[in-house]
């Protein structure tokens, strides 16, 4: 029995090395195109932007016009008296650099701070009755006196055509002091104030919630429940994040070939050269989840697209979107000031939805809160955050590289990243939780649709 010889076979890998694919070899490919497709789509999104501003393009001052119009509406509402106090100061102040060469926007200027209780400015009248223009020099005359009479402001109100904010406020003022208690409702309906309102409402609900779900979360992981999962693809190594990035190369090579071919070859063919890219995207996925990429094999399963459990999933998707609304809150804040110094653009598909007819706003409602979450969280949260995670060997900054990359190709420009980033940082961290992308879906698909139907209820009434 001493001279029986060893064994001379080898015991078969097991199955989870096997499947692991850390025996694979390393691919070089997937990184370098998704460095030059990346590099390409930054500097594209930064260059649109350069020079511009998100609060300071037309679309958003004629917006901060139909708010003011939305506030003084308030004083109807409310029987005369509307909102108390310095209501148009900030506005008031933003004026300044355009007053010093705007009659209308110093006539708005003196107007909004007589609404404010407050004496008109010296300066703005003085420029306005040197004026050359008539409705300039009347504008000026109504306020140079502190209580003219009705027979000597009604003539100068009449010269006042109301093209201007400015003046339509002024006429109304006027007006109301001699009088005409209706002429502010006819002039500025309340019907765009109930409408934000309801809207604010809805708003204060979610903010509320959201802080309530964020004290139950907070308390349960103190407590040592709620443990998270991990992502989808957790720990992979290094091969199989290769692959994970030339899986989300393909979907973007498709993506921008298909979209060059339907802008130079399909302009005249109505929707196709717009649905096109997206019909390829999701060729693509089909793609990479039954067929080997490289030697390794993903799943719908495998990336966290799975019908287990999916109610559970779907909660966890309405409930963290709602946890992150005081988050997304404060990071608005911050864009709202970082977007006075850096570039920025507004998002194009808000002015396509401004001008859609009801076919065309279901298409782009479809395509935003759809299709949009679909890829995006499959691209993104399926593919980059894992793969990413697994270079730098840690999901912190996995989760920021692919949050940057996400945020930083939206046409937005660099103003609108870090709204962009917090809002894909709480999906990386859901899906991090729960181990799928179905919660991230649910919770794209509730922004992207909120910001959509807020746009088509209450674009006419503030865009």
């Amino acid at each position: 029995m001493g001279n029986i010889p060893p064994i001379q076979f080898e015991l078969p890998p097991s199955v989870d090395d096997e499947q692991s694919g850390a025996k694979l070899p390393r691919v070089w490919l997937g990184w370098a195109l998704i460095a030059v497709i990346f590099l390409f789509l930054i500097a594209a999104s930064f260059s649109a932007a350069s020079g511009k501003r998100i609060l300071s393009t037309p679309q958003t001052k004629k917006s901060q016009d139909k708010t003011v119009e939305m506030m003084l509406g308030l004083k109807a509402i409310q029987g005369g008296s509307g909102p108390k106090g310095e209501v148009f100061a900030q506005y008031i102040d933003d004026l300044r650099e355009d007053a010093k060469k705007s009659p209308n926007a110093q006539k708005l200027r003196v107007a909004l701070r007589v609404e404010d209780g407050k004496a008109p400015f010296a300066e703005d009248l003085k420029n306005l009755a040197n004026s050359t223009d008539e409705q300039d020099k009347a504008f000026s005359q109504l306020y140079d006196k502190k209580d003219i009479p009705k027979a000597e402001a009604e003539p100068l109100i009449a010269k006042l055509d109301g093209k201007d904010l400015g003046e339509r406020v002024a006429s109304v003022q006027f007006k109301e002091k001699f009088g005409d208690k209706s002429i502010r409702s006819k002039t500025f309906p309340a019907e765009a104030a109930l409408k934000f309102g309801i809207f604010g409402l809805l708003g204060c609900t979610g903010f509320l919630a959201g802080v309530v779900l964020l004290g139950i979360f907070t308390t349960q992981r103190l407590a040592g429940g709620l443990k998270p999962l991990g992502m989808p693809q957790h720990a992979v190594p290094l091969p199989v994040a290769d692959r994970l990035a030339l899986a989300a190369s393909i979907i973007m090579c498709t993506y921008l070939g298909l979209g060059l071919v339907g802008e130079r070859y399909l302009q005249s063919v109505p929707v196709v050269d717009k649905v096109l890219p997206f019909v390829g995207i999701f060729v693509a996925m089909g793609f990479i989840c039954t067929q080997p990429i490289m030697g390794h094999r993903f799943t719908l399963e495998s990336l966290g697209i799975s019908k287990q459990g999916l109610g559970k999933r779907i909660a966890w998707g309405i409930g963290s979107y709602f946890a992150l609304i005081p988050i997304l809150l404060v990071a608005l804040f911050v864009v709202t000031l970082l977007a006075k110094v850096l570039p920025g653009n507004a998002h194009p598909v808000g002015e396509e939805v401004l001008q859609a007819n009801g076919l065309q706003a279901l298409g782009l409602l479809v395509m935003a809160a759809v299709i949009a979450p679909i890829w995006e969280e499959f691209m993104f949260r399926g593919l980059l955050f894992p793969a990413f995670s697994a270079v730098t060997k840690s999901p912190v900054l996995g989760a920021v590289i692919s949050c940057f990359l996400f945020a930083a190709i939206h046409p937005q420009g660099p103003a609108g990243v870090p709204l962009l980033m917090t809002l894909a940082l709480g999906m990386c961290f859901i899906s991090y939780q729960t181990k799928s992308l179905i919660p991230n879906m649910v919770m794209h698909a509730i922004n992207n649709a909120g910001a959509l139907l807020m746009l088509m209820l209450l674009g006419k009434d503030f865009f």
